[in-house]
Formats: C-alpha cells, sequence, structure tokens
C-alpha cells in the first residue's frame, strides 16, 4: 500500500524587516536644571527664563522641590511642609 500523503514542511517566513531610515541624532543637551528641565543652548534658557509665565514658575518650584528632596537637602519637617504645600497647589 503506498502512502499518499505528502509531507508539509512548515514554511519560513521571512524576518519582517523595517527600511534602514536615516536618522538624525538629537545634539546633546547642554544642561539640566532640577533633573527636569533640559536645554540644549544657554540662549535657550536666558529666553526661557526672560519668557517665564506663571505656570512655568510653579512647575520650576515643584521640579526644585522634588529635586532637593531626592538630594535629601531638607529634614523631615521640611518634607512634610513641601509635600502638603505641592498636593495643595496641585490638586
Amino acid at each position: 500500500m503506498r502512502n499518499n500523503k505528502k509531507e508539509i514542511k512548515p514554511e519560513v517566513e521571512e524576518q519582517n524587516k523595517e527600511p534602514e531610515v536615516e536618522t538624525k541624532q538629537q545634539p546633546e543637551p547642554e544642561g539640566t536644571i532640577f533633573d527636569s528641565i533640559t536645554y540644549y543652548k544657554s540662549s535657550d534658557l536666558d529666553n526661557f527664563m526672560l519668557n517665564l509665565t506663571s505656570e512655568q514658575a510653579l512647575y520650576c518650584l515643584l521640579q526644585a522641590c522634588q529635586s532637593a528632596y531626592k538630594r535629601n537637602v531638607f529634614t523631615i519637617v521640611e518634607s512634610e511642609l513641601l509635600s502638603k504645600s505641592i498636593r495643595k497647589l496641585t490638586s
């Protein structure tokens, strides 16, 4: 008796390779303030400070407090007061 079954071989799928696209690398930042505000040129930083809005000023103060807390700058009482103050301003 002859075996009429065909052997099924799994097809090898080609890996979907995305076309290589040349990407421009972003320049290295010149500096970072409070571990969260990055600038690439000192003129950008100057412009930011000269045109600071109320919302940006509040953001900077909150980031400064959080950055200082990470660096263990405050006592436990100061940390508690800052934490409550931040929650009051952001809620």
